[in-house]
């Protein structure tokens, strides 16, 4: 018989999921982490809510969005990390906002006009 699981509610979590978190959080593993950082805080106005470096390396840093949090960090084969092949003809991953495009304008200024 199936055990049933009721999602946690309280001041760390919303019916499971944590507060500011959507109900899915990617991770990006990527061969340049601070510059990936360093776009979503400039072009996105990402805040950066923590970052956990080890020897020089973003092991892991978690940013928050108006709309939700994405997690990003090295590119580690040692943990099966891999970074998407910029050379490649196949995608890796695909990054969908599902906005208008004025309504990202309008709260992100800092977004390149020429997108539009």
């Amino acid at each position: 018989m199936a055990t049933e699981h009721t999602p946690a509610t309280g001041t760390h979590t919303t019916n499971g999921t944590p507060i500011g978190y959507s109900s899915i959080t990617p991770f990006l593993a990527l061969t340049d982490p601070a510059g990936a950082i360093d776009f979503y805080q400039r072009v996105f106005g990402a805040e950066v809510i923590g970052v956990s470096e080890f020897q020089g390396i973003i092991a892991h840093a978690d940013l928050a969005f108006p709309f939700g949090r994405l997690h990003l960090g090295m590119a580690l084969s040692d943990f099966n990390l891999f970074a998407p092949d910029p050379d490649a003809e196949a995608v890796a991953f695909s990054l969908t906002v599902y906005n208008h495009l004025t309504i990202i304008l309008d709260l992100y200024p800092q977004v390149p006009k020429n997108l539009h």
